[in-house]
């Protein structure tokens, strides 16, 4: 059997300004622990393949659906 040694990861909760330093956020499942306006709000472009931010209002220019 394979072993890869891997760096052990960690999770955090994203701030606003992390969304702000990404080039693209990409949706890839809808989940109601992520607050979609705010990602939408503070991201450059949104990348949703879930129809997350189906109920987002503003910001919608930025969101395109795959």
């Amino acid at each position: 059997m394979r072993h890869y040694d891997l760096p052990a990861m960690t999770t955090a909760q994203p701030a606003p300004d992390y969304y702000a330093s990404l080039d693209c956020v990409l949706i890839s499942t809808d989940d109601s622990l992520f607050n979609w306006d705010e990602i939408v709000q503070h991201a450059t472009l949104v990348v949703d393949t879930r129809n997350a931010t189906k109920n987002v209002t503003s910001g919608r220019e930025k969101i395109f659906k795959a």
